[in-house]
């Protein structure tokens, strides 16, 4: 049980991870959502739905998502954990 805990609390802090990183991209890039979501071919409310739950992005959404935010005007890395590194 106490694996489980601990499993879940590391989950969580890597979705916090994950979506403070897109929110410093988004803000130093004046970046909107809507604008993401487009640059990553999916609707707005899909993004802000993976966002919600970052669990339910796809390895290639997360590759895509670190290809924009690496190339942008003041360019945001993923840390490595976020890959499982």
């Amino acid at each position: 049980m106490a694996e489980m805990e601990r499993m879940r609390r590391e989950s969580a802090a890597l979705d916090d991870l994950l979506r403070g990183e897109v929110a410093k991209y988004r803000k130093a890039n004046r970046v909107s959502v809507e604008r993401l979501s487009q640059m990553m071919g999916i609707c707005k409310a899909t993004m802000m739905s993976k966002l919600r739950r970052p669990e339910t992005f796809r390895l290639s959404e997360i590759r895509q998502l670190q290809q924009i935010m690496g190339s942008a005007d003041v360019p945001v890395t993923l840390p490595a954990e976020v890959f499982g590194c």
